[in-house]
């Protein structure tokens, strides 16, 4: 499992309320120069993932929830 989904995944798991924040930080120079990309480029990249982690950590979560509504029905 993906290191950050991991640790979003356990973050969440045993909360009813849940906030997820992402920071990301860099300056234009680094951007053009390091990774060739601009600041919007970075900044979609940026959402893309964020969006697929979310993905994964519901998926997580449903699947977590389906595996419990099964345990529970074993002892019916």
């Amino acid at each position: 499992m993906n290191k950050d989904v991991e640790l979003v995944f356990n973050a969440i798991v045993g909360s009813k309320n849940h906030t997820i924040e992402i920071v990301a930080t860099d300056n234009d120079i680094c951007l053009a120069n390091k990774y060739n990309i601009t600041c919007s480029q970075s900044i979609d990249e940026m959402t893309k993932q964020f969006i697929s982690l979310i993905k994964i950590v519901i998926f997580l979560l449903e699947l977590k929830g389906t595996a419990s509504r099964v345990k529970n029905l074993r002892h019916l």
